[in-house]
């Protein structure tokens, strides 16, 4: 690949650090239900990974709230209709590129063998250019009278040790996901 369009993909992929993956269908049950309140899931974690993880699902749950009520939603810890669950999982992303001949001076194998003694030979490897942290959440909106899930979404982006970076990506990211959020509220 030529390093131009390297360096165009690298500056693309730096400029996305935050992406809905997907969004999944209303339940045709919950298009005739009536909706008012919500409120969060337990969250349990055993080994949170990445930075202050506590201070990040603090800016999740803010985005979340200030997108609700938003849309007419009232939170409520008693008998809430909806019940927002939070998936949440990290995974250490790696990019590599293949090296070309051009990347060969000093990198030749020699050897002394052959007709003339000498021998020369170059092999393609595959180098590590980034790595980073990619945190991945899935939200299951679920009618907590009939314990059925009546919507599911997932994000995904870069995670960065920078509160400030973070609660700006993660407020980027959920107002993107409402914009395609289904549920009415009375």
């Amino acid at each position: 690949m030529n390093r131009s369009l390297f360096l165009l993909m690298l500056l693309f992929v730096g400029c996305i650090p935050v992406r809905v993956v997907s969004v999944g269908p209303l339940s045709p049950t919950a298009k005739d239900r009536h909706y008012v309140t919500y409120n969060f899931g337990e969250i349990n974690m055993k080994d949170p990974a990445f930075g202050n993880f506590q201070k990040n699902l603090q800016f999740l749950t803010a985005a979340v709230d200030r997108e609700m009520q938003t849309r007419g939603f009232k939170r409520s810890a008693a008998d809430p209709d909806l019940i927002i669950n939070f998936g949440l999982g990290i995974t250490e992303e790696v990019q590599t590129r293949e090296t070309n001949i051009r990347d060969a001076p000093g990198h030749f194998q020699y050897s002394a063998t052959g007709s003339t003694g000498r021998t020369y030979s170059w092999q393609s490897q595959e180098i590590e250019v980034a790595r980073w942290k990619e945190g991945h959440l899935a939200l299951d909106y679920v009618d907590r009278e009939k314990n059925e899930m009546i919507w599911q979404s997932s994000v995904a982006g870069t995670l960065d040790k920078d509160e400030k970076k973070m609660k700006e990506r993660i407020d980027k990211v959920i107002k993107d996901l409402y914009k395609k959020f289904p549920i009415k509220s009375n």
